[in-house]
């Protein structure tokens, strides 16, 4: 779970990421059999920046929708991080 609340509500940890990864590891794997310095060694290179960059973009929007819901619900936040083993 990415966090469990003080209510005894578990946020699990978003999965919508495997597809992307999946596209990256073949992006990327397209990408490194390109002669360096072409045009489509560019081109691939733009793809592999762009699936990072929608990673990266909903990784940011589940943890922004995530915070802003909790704060609009609750008037005091407190974090405590726990060190299990």
């Amino acid at each position: 779970h990415l966090l469990t609340l003080s209510t005894g509500e578990k946020v699990s940890n978003p999965r919508h990421e495997r597809k992307d990864r999946a596209r990256l590891a073949l992006a990327q794997r397209r990408l490194a059999k390109k002669r360096k310095g072409s045009a489509n060694r560019a081109r691939a290179r733009r793809r592999v920046a762009r699936i990072h960059a929608r990673i990266a973009d909903r990784r940011r929007d589940h943890l922004h929708k995530l915070t802003t819901r909790l704060v609009r619900e609750n008037q005091t936040v407190v974090i405590e991080d726990l060190s299990v083993r």
